[in-house]
């Protein structure tokens, strides 16, 4: 694949094809870590839409804030009007996205796990290793597919793997 396709895969999909991984560490060592794990059987266009789904909000000001005065620039039509539209075309299309991803939305499992240097304790402790491991498990099967080691069907059932534990993991 070219690096033009790849930037746009990436772009599209995200970093990882099961979901999203974040990690933080504080100026004073605590350290987290979320994890949103889409389910295995959802196809890719489900899961692009569960994105831009979740980036919408960012989306529609940036569109509002951006459009609406060239709009207003380029017809002679009130601002107000261009404003109004184009807000409620936004939160059409918001809420479009959010029907269209519902399912898969509601089937995601999100795992979050905080650990603090200064006040440790053993079971947040134990928590961010677990889900820290779900998240690193997931990272490396992502790169042996990326790097054709094994393949779409053996990831599909690694990633099952990991969403079942995901599931079956107490969330806070």
């Amino acid at each position: 694949m070219n690096t033009n396709a790849r930037y746009w895969q990436k772009l599209l999909d995200g970093r990882y094809r099961w979901g999203i991984a974040s990690r933080q560490t504080s100026r004073y060592g605590a350290r987290s870590i979320r994890l949103l794990i889409h389910p295995p059987d959802s196809s890719r266009t489900e899961r692009r839409y569960a994105r831009l789904a979740r980036f919408w909000p960012v989306i529609g000001v940036a569109i509002v804030a951006l459009k609406g005065p060239t709009i207003t620039f380029l017809t002679n039509v009130s601002a107000y009007l261009v404003f109004a539209a184009i807000v409620a075309l936004v939160v059409w299309a918001g809420l479009t996205l959010a029907h269209r991803t519902a399912d898969t939305r509601a089937r995601s499992v999100e795992l979050f796990a905080s650990s603090s240097f200064l006040t440790p304790r053993t079971a947040d402790q134990l928590r961010y290793g677990q889900v820290a491991r779900i998240a690193e498990d997931l990272d490396e099967a992502q790169r042996q597919l990326d790097n054709q080691y094994i393949s779409w069907s053996w990831y599909q059932f690694l990633w099952d793997g990991a969403y079942q534990e995901a599931r079956a993991t107490p969330h806070r």
